[in-house]
C-alpha cells in the first residue's frame, strides 16, 4: 500500500522530537522511529485503527491509532491501495477541529 503523508506531518514529527529532546535525545529518537513503524505496519494492515467518537471525523472516514501518547489519524483508500497519514498529535490535545 502507498503511503503519503499530509503537508502537517513533518512537523507534527518534529514537534514531539522537540518536546522529547528537551529531556531526552535518544528517547526522542526512539519515539519518532517506533511511531514511523507503527505507520508502515499501517500500511499492511489500514483497517487494524478504529474510528474517532467524534462523528464529523467518522463521517469523513479519518480513523487513528495510538502510538503510546500519540494519535495517528489517517485515511484508507483500500480500492486504489493507498494511505493518506493527515496528522500526529498528543492524545490529550483537542483535535476535533484539526480536520
Amino acid at each position: 500500500m502507498k503511503i503519503i503523508y499530509s503537508e502537517f506531518v513533518e512537523s507534527d514529527l518534529r514537534e514531539i522530537f522537540e518536546y522529547i529532546s528537551d529531556k531526552d535525545e535518544d528517547a526522542a529518537y526512539k519515539t519518532v522511529n517506533d511511531i514511523e513503524k507503527t505507520i508502515l505496519r499501517l500500511g499492511q494492515f489500514p483497517q487494524s485503527g478504529g474510528y474517532s467518537k467524534i462523528k464529523e471525523l467518522r463521517a469523513k472516514n479519518i480513523r487513528m491509532i495510538p502510538y503510546k501518547k500519540y494519535l495517528i489519524f489517517y485515511k484508507a483508500n483500500i480500492n486504489i491501495d493507498e494511505l493518506q497519514i493527515l496528522r500526529i498529535i498528543y492524545g490529550a490535545r483537542d483535535y476535533k477541529n484539526l480536520f
